[in-house]
Formats: C-alpha cells, structure tokens, sequence
C-alpha cells in the first residue's frame, strides 16, 4: 500500500521586513567660484548700485566697487561657497 503524498503549504505572502531600508541623503559640496567669476558678480553688483543711485564720478565707482565687494563676499562666505 501506498503512502498518501503530504504537501506542505507554503505561504503566498511575501515575506516584508521590518527593517525600514536605508536611504543615504547626500548633500552637494557647494563648488567653488572662479576668480573670474567673483570679479564678474562684483562687477555687476557695483553696476546695479551706481545705477540704483543714478550717480557718476570715479570716487562713486570706487565706492560702489568696495561696498559691492563685500556684499558677494559675505553672500559666498554665507552660502559656503570659496572664491
């Protein structure tokens, strides 16, 4: 006599983790700005200034130049850019 074949049942489900997997955020290292780029956003920057108060003279200039200067400067410390 014959033995009944058993079967076992095996679960359709799949089996899930529990573990939430892992996401790794990378974060962008700000690049950096050439010094040609810097003296192009001063530039620009002094140039807004000058025409913002309508002036003209060269000790103006000069005086838009610094202020503009240090303005992109403080703005590319801020945002962690190097120059």
């Amino acid at each position: 006599m014959e033995k009944p074949a058993t079967t076992t049942k095996r679960s359709t489900a799949a089996k899930s983790s529990t573990t939430p997997k892992k996401t790794t955020t990378r974060t962008k290292k700000p690049a950096g700005v050439s010094p040609e780029m810097r003296q192009q956003m001063i530039s620009d920057a002094a140039y807004f200034r000058a025409e913002k108060q309508g002036s003209s003279g060269s000790s103006d200039d000069v005086a838009h130049w610094l202020a503009a200067e240090a303005e992109i400067d403080t703005m590319l410390k801020k945002d962690g850019i190097s120059s």
